[in-house]
C-alpha cells in the first residue's frame, strides 16, 4: 500500500510539473522570442493563442499592438526610399542636397 501511494504521489508531482511547464515556461519563451524579434526589427511575427484571462496572455497581446504600427511605418519608409531612388535615377539635372542638423 505504501509503495502504491508513493508511486501515485510521485506521478502526480511529475504531471503537475509538466502542466506548469506548459502553462508558464513555454509562453514565457514565446514572449521572449517576440521581444527579440521586435528588437531586431522583425515586425511580421505575432503571438497566437493569447487570451485576456491571464497575465501572460495580456502581455502577449500588448506586444502585438505596436507591431502593426511599426510594420506600417517601416513599409512606408521602404516605399518612400524606393520612390526617391526611382526619381533620382530618372532625373537628368544636378541635385544638391544639404543636411540640416536640429540641435
Amino acid at each position: 500500500m505504501q509503495w502504491t501511494l508513493t508511486v501515485v504521489i510521485i506521478g502526480s508531482g511529475l504531471e503537475f510539473s509538466h502542466a506548469v511547464r506548459e502553462r508558464v515556461v513555454f509562453p514565457l519563451q514565446t514572449l521572449s522570442n517576440l521581444l527579440a524579434a521586435l528588437r531586431e526589427g522583425d515586425f511580421s511575427i505575432r503571438a497566437r493563442g493569447a487570451a485576456r484571462d491571464d497575465a501572460l496572455g495580456e502581455a502577449m497581446l500588448e506586444v502585438n499592438f505596436p507591431r502593426t504600427d511599426l510594420r506600417e511605418q517601416r513599409l512606408g519608409a521602404l516605399e518612400a526610399t524606393a520612390l526617391l531612388r526611382t526619381v533620382m535615377a530618372e532625373i537628368e539635372v544636378a541635385v544638391f542636397a544639404s543636411i540640416v542638423s536640429k540641435s
